[in-house]
């Protein structure tokens, strides 16, 4: 009889610990990200695949908490939240202080040469776009039209974090980035001015820079909102 007890009592010992495992397992509001454990609610929810738009429809004072989370390869700087259309900056520099790159190609604007029926030929100069979301095809015109563009490449030819599609930011892109995730340095921006000089950023504001002086480069790549099938 007292082995009997002994015995019960083990079991029941037993079934409680692996309830209580069970219990602290299912409860752990934790989650890892890039190799580490975070208890932001923020980034659990992103970790677990909700996006920065159904993040900000539950609460809409979500939007400065979504800034520098980890997101699809890169760090939240911008979301329409319309849309849900946002763009994320690469972790950390591809072009730092100690390696400054040159954005290529001066003395020459980039462009296509038009020629009219009348009239002599011109240059319709390519990657002017200063915008939002216009740094991609910037990058792309780039690409394109200057091999020794050292900016564009190191980011048109970035794969990181399984993700392919980075690209070097426009001057508007640079300006929300630097604002949101605050940096020291001059950075590149993809948004030609002209044939001797292209535009840079820093967290002061914009200005030109010679195409073959150095700067920093920091890539970044879109996310878009899936699209829901009914």
């Amino acid at each position: 009889m007292k082995n009997v007890l002994i015995t019960v009592a083990l079991l029941s010992a037993m079934i409680f610990s692996i309830s209580s495992c069970k219990k602290d397992k299912d409860e752990d509001p934790t989650s890892t990200t890039g190799g580490s454990t975070t208890t932001d609610p923020i980034q659990i929810k992103l970790n677990a695949g909700e996006t920065p738009l159904s993040i900000y429809n539950e609460d809409n004072a979500n939007y400065d908490k979504l800034i520098g989370k980890t997101y699809q390869g890169g760090l939240i700087f911008y979301f329409d939240i319309t849309t849900g259309k946002g763009l994320v900056a690469a972790p950390t520099d591809q072009a730092n202080q100690d390696n400054k790159v040159t954005w290529g190609c001066k003395g020459t604007e980039l462009g296509n040469i038009i020629t009219p029926p009348i009239g002599p030929s011109f240059v319709a100069a390519v990657a002017k776009n200063q915008g939002l979301f216009g740094g991609k095809n910037n990058t792309t015109e780039i690409l394109d039209k200057c091999s020794t563009s050292e900016a564009a490449k190191l980011c048109g030819n970035l794969t990181l974090s399984g993700y392919s599609d980075w690209y070097l930011p426009s001057m508007q892109e640079v300006e929300k980035l630097l604002k949101e995730i605050p940096q020291e340095g001059s950075y590149w921006t993809s948004s030609q001015q002209s044939a001797n000089y292209s535009w840079k950023v820093t967290k002061l504001g914009h200005s030109t820079h010679p195409k073959n002086f150095g700067a920093k480069v920091r890539a970044v790549r879109q996310f878009v909102e899936p699209v829901t099938k009914h």
